[in-house]
């Protein structure tokens, strides 16, 4: 913006592109309220100067804001025209990260059906493009849905193929793909290979409190150990919904969820579309 100055009238696409970077920020900063009415105006302002591109950047960014807003409607036209735009273009890269995106709004919908069927769209379009990462980070997320569905032998073949994905054409490290695979693992009692992966992070110092927690549990079911399952599960309260509610549900398999916090774990179950049907496993 420096560098611009007074000059935004004789560069009006340098000066859009600034204001999505703007919309990036917040965006990254989860500022969606502060995010959304910029973005509005760069799409416009983008097509009118027909910066194809910025305005793709600008409606994949929006419609995850608008869905976690609650605008939804507006988020469904978004997405919409984003994806008719992709497809009049070509634009197959972009397309592929739009219908992943799309997964915050059928999210928001309750539409599971919907997001898996984005989902393995993504996957589909990523293969054909050779675009690992983005085949990756569909997969495993797919994978994580079976699982909470309870379509353990779908979401096993998932698990190992996010994993080698991300071990041989990924970057980063490979710890929530072996602790996805683990998980898998876990709920389809497979005790021999879930011990072999578990090994994976004895050497793991850094982990984050949800990684802790569920390495725990896992631990614990492992080694056929109630007592340290039950201590374990008196943390779960420090995870995110879904994955207390799986971890739950693994404990009350072997009956070591405690009769207190079955009643809140039920009603966490109820408003979430991917358990409302499994809360009898509670």
């Amino acid at each position: 913006r420096a560098r611009l100055g007074d000059g935004a009238a004789e560069h009006p696409g340098l000066a859009v592109d600034l204001d999505l970077a703007d919309a990036r920020v917040l965006f990254r900063e989860h500022k969606f309220t502060e995010g959304a009415p910029i973005l509005r105006e760069v799409i416009a302002k983008a097509r009118a100067l027909e910066r194809h591109e910025t305005a793709i950047i600008a409606a994949l960014l929006l419609g995850p804001m608008l869905s976690d807003l609650r605008e939804l409607d507006e988020a469904e036209r978004v997405f919409a025209e984003l994806i008719d735009a992709c497809v009049a273009r070509d634009d197959r890269f972009h397309l592929a990260i739009a219908y992943g995106n799309r997964a915050w709004l059928w999210t928001a919908r309750g539409a599971i059906d919907r997001t898996e069927d984005d989902l393995r769209l993504v996957i589909q379009l990523s293969r054909e493009m050779g675009q690992a990462h983005n085949e990756r980070v569909a997969t495993h997320n797919l994978a994580e849905h079976r699982l909470w569905r309870g379509q353990l032998d779908e979401a096993l073949p998932l698990a190992r193929r996010g994993l080698a994905l991300q071990s041989h054409a990924g970057e980063g490290s490979t710890r929530p793909d072996r602790l996805l695979l683990a998980r898998v693992l876990a709920a389809r009692n497979d005790r021999v290979e879930l011990r072999s992966v578990l090994a994976t992070f004895d050497a793991e110092t850094d982990l984050a409190d949800d990684e802790r927690i569920t390495l725990a549990v896992l631990r614990a079911l492992a080694a056929d150990d109630n007592a340290a399952l039950a201590r374990a599960i008196s943390e779960i309260d420090a995870v995110f919904a879904q994955l207390r509610l799986e971890l739950a549900v693994m404990a009350a398999r072997r009956s070591t969820l405690p009769d207190d916090v079955r009643p809140g774990l039920i009603e966490l179950a109820r408003e979430d579309p991917l358990w409302a049907g499994r809360i009898g496993e509670l």
